[in-house]
């Protein structure tokens, strides 16, 4: 009999990929995701999984009034988790992390039934740092997390999505795909899955000092998650020689990172985790108003690693950004081969469990102690 794990998620992308891609290793099992929103995520494919909605909250707000109707909808998911666990009656239940899923986990813990987590950054959420010390176990992406953290835990990197791989290529034929040059040398730039104003307007200014300041040709391949930016960045961008593929989104993300030799990006746990998977060098600018800077420590962490530079928006200048592109893109001292290595080490280092792996030894030992 196949066993029934519940994957409890929503939100970002950066707590739906994970969750996505580990539901797709673990096609052997019955599986319902649970959580908030999920009907209307667009990161979400509802055609692929069963899932059902729970209400849900959060406390980010310190009105009285929202802090009270955030508790009046968590304690409803909670009584609905309980009544959907009741009805499957699932052997595990694994977490997220995100407010979006923190109904059910509570709802589980209190029928008995085996929880694991998973937290994708270096600084774990509220959820996750609450609900650790009550989970079977917690799977890590960076071991430095388990500092932060209560209960039993295993590093076990980060699950990736079956299309990213499957749409893997060579560098030329992924440029091709984009109508780019095979040979010239290629910059990626995104916000993530929540799209960067402040990446997309930084990189227009220093356009005019990029192209002053480069003595061999590049391309560019930009998602500005936003669609009304696209038009005007695509005009600077071949206004001043550039080739360029300008679009909103990159639903085939394989594709992208194949065609790229370095990347201007966010320091999300899913986009770091796609760096490292491709072995794409990095400037990471970290989101300013990630929930307890995860993103900034996401960033140091790749920055010791010696995968990423990571630059602060905050004191981050059109100039700046433009010189850093120069040396990294010329790559006249280095740079960018030495990140390249570091990240090739760093894929050979990767924790040989997944979490796929820690899902059905911790589903064994439960049903070892039945």
């Amino acid at each position: 009999m196949k066993k029934k794990i519940i994957i409890s998620a929503g939100g970002t992308g950066g707590h739906l990929f994970p969750a996505i891609a580990l539901a797709q290793q673990l096609d052997q099992a019955d599986l319902l995701f649970i959580g908030g929103g999920l009907s209307t995520n667009r990161y979400f494919n509802q055609d692929a999984f069963a899932f059902e909605e729970v209400s849900c909250g959060s406390f980010v707000s310190k009105k009285p009034w929202h802090l009270i109707s955030s508790a009046c909808r968590i304690t409803q998911g909670i009584a609905q988790s309980y009544l959907l666990l009741r009805r499957h009656r699932p052997d595990l239940v694994v977490g997220f992390g995100s407010f979006y899923g923190f109904p059910p986990l509570v709802a589980a813990t209190a029928l008995g039934i085996p929880t694991i987590l998973y937290a994708a950054d270096v600084i774990p959420g509220k959820v996750l740092r609450l609900m650790s010390s009550l989970a079977t176990v917690t799977g890590l992406h960076f071991a430095s997390t388990a500092s932060r953290l209560r209960g039993r835990s295993a590093v076990v990197g980060m699950p990736l999505r079956q299309e990213l791989r499957q749409d893997q290529r060579e560098p030329a034929a992924a440029r091709q795909h984009y109508g780019l040059s095979e040979e010239t040398t290629t910059l990626l730039i995104f916000g993530g899955s929540q799209g960067a104003l402040a990446l997309n307007t930084l990189i227009e200014q220093a356009i005019p000092s990029l192209v002053n300041q480069m003595d061999m040709p590049f391309q560019v391949i930009h998602l500005t998650g936003n669609e009304g930016i696209v038009t005007p960045l695509r005009e600077a961008y071949r206004h001043h020689g550039i080739q360029c593929h300008v679009v909103p989104f990159e639903q085939r993300m394989g594709i992208a990172w194949s065609a790229a030799d370095l990347a201007l990006c966010r320091s999300g746990a899913g986009t770091v985790a796609e760096i490292q998977a491709f072995g794409v060098p990095a400037i990471l600018v970290p989101y300013p108003y990630s929930a307890d800077a995860h993103q900034e420590y996401n960033a140091d962490a790749m920055e010791m690693q010696g995968g990423a530079q990571k630059l602060l928006q905050s004191s981050l200048t059109p100039e700046i950004l433009s010189a850093t592109l120069v040396r990294l893109l010329g790559d006249r001292d280095g740079s960018r081969a030495r990140m390249k290595v570091a990240l090739q080490q760093q894929g050979m280092d990767s924790p040989s469990l997944t979490l796929a792996d820690l899902v059905w030894q911790t589903l064994n030992c439960a049903k070892s102690h039945e």
